[in-house]
């Protein structure tokens, strides 16, 4: 069901944005610092999220379809928090980010969620989206990042691509 529901999610909406989450920690009389959790990230669709989290020790991303962006800290003094991060990423964040072709490699899909080692999102406007878990967090990026990935991988792996075009 939850790749039926991403496919149709993004087909069916425009790609208005990407959030990163993760905390500020206020000091007094101290310029407030927004610190990501690069470990997640959430795509907007119109009112529809996808929650892509890293896992596995770095080595694979979960796709899941959720109703709203939350972020768990339970550490005194530190609030949770968003950032819009389109206006770095799209080429042009006032347009409308439509997704033509979702690749999805190494796929496996569960009840409730999508599993798999690295995705590329492939915009109308020829833009690529690639999405890496790495030790760092979820690296974003175009086709340098797809490059750097491949680079990285061991000998002998197989990168299975699942195409899907919409």
């Amino acid at each position: 069901m939850s790749l039926e529901q991403i496919k149709n999610m993004m087909k069916t909406h425009v790609f208005d944005d990407i959030c990163l989450v993760g905390f500020v920690y206020a000091e007094e009389n101290e310029l407030t610092e927004f610190i990501a959790s690069m470990r997640c990230l959430f795509l907007e669709f119109g009112n529809k999220i996808i929650k892509v989290e890293e896992m596995e020790q770095f080595s694979k991303l979960s796709l899941t379809v959720v109703d709203d962006i939350h972020i768990d800290i339970d550490v005194e003094n530190f609030i949770p928090a968003k950032s819009r991060i389109s206006n770095v990423v799209f080429h042009n964040p006032l347009s409308d980010n439509i997704v033509s072709e979702i690749v999805l490699f190494n796929m496996e899909e569960h009840e409730a969620r999508v599993i798999c080692d690295v995705f590329k999102l492939v915009l109308l406007n020829k833009q690529e989206l690639f999405f890496d878990p790495s030790f760092l967090g979820i690296n974003v990026g175009g086709s340098e990042v797809e490059a750097l990935w491949r680079n990285n991988q061991l000998k002998g792996y197989k990168a299975i691509p699942t195409v899907i075009k919409l």
